[in-house]
């Protein structure tokens, strides 16, 4: 073989190296970003269920969403806290909206079984289900019109995660 010869077979072995180099590079890069992605905080929140009832002497609401939460990371997150917020419409054409704190009872503890407590801490690919309970006065949101529920929870992280709710079943009150 003449040196040209040896010369265009040695560029030829070169290309093809510098080629499985370059697609071996492209691969380890694109673990390296799923890996990072996999890293970051991501909690999936999903409405299982919705109800309201009066409690007491009809002069409290309290609104139960049943939740599963579910953390899309390799890291352990924490849900820290969370909103309902109402979307209401007065007379008129005006829409309004207040958000409603998280009920708890008078011990400071969650009212219900099955409660999701804050803070609730998910580890990495960890899903969980519960119920997260609002509640207010009954006369906050008496004879308005309501279009819909914004359920909000916010993570160790600062970000924050929706689901919403446009329909909540109406269920009686239970007499003690």
């Amino acid at each position: 073989m003449d040196t040209a010869g040896l010369a265009i077979l040695i560029s030829a072995v070169g290309l093809v190296l510098l080629a499985a180099s370059y697609r071996l590079k492209r691969q380890a890069a694109k673990r390296a970003e799923l890996r990072e992605r996999r890293q970051r905080p991501h909690l999936s929140l999903h409405l299982r269920d919705a109800a309201t009832e009066l409690v007491g002497d009809a002069d409290y609401r309290i609104w139960r969403f049943s939740l599963l939460l579910t953390n899309r990371s390799d890291r352990e997150n924490s849900v820290v806290r969370a909103e309902c917020r109402i979307e209401y419409r007065n007379t008129g054409d005006h829409i309004y909206n207040v958000a409603i704190p998280v009920h708890t009872g008078q011990d400071g503890n969650v009212a219900t079984i099955d409660e999701l407590k804050l803070p609730t801490r998910l580890n990495g690919w960890e899903a969980k289900a519960g119920v997260l309970s609002f509640g207010a006065p009954e006369s906050a949101l008496a004879g308005h019109n309501i279009i819909g529920y914004l359920i909000t929870i916010e993570d160790a992280h600062g970000e924050e995660y929706q689901v919403e709710a446009i329909v909540v079943m109406e269920v009686a009150g239970q007499d003690d």
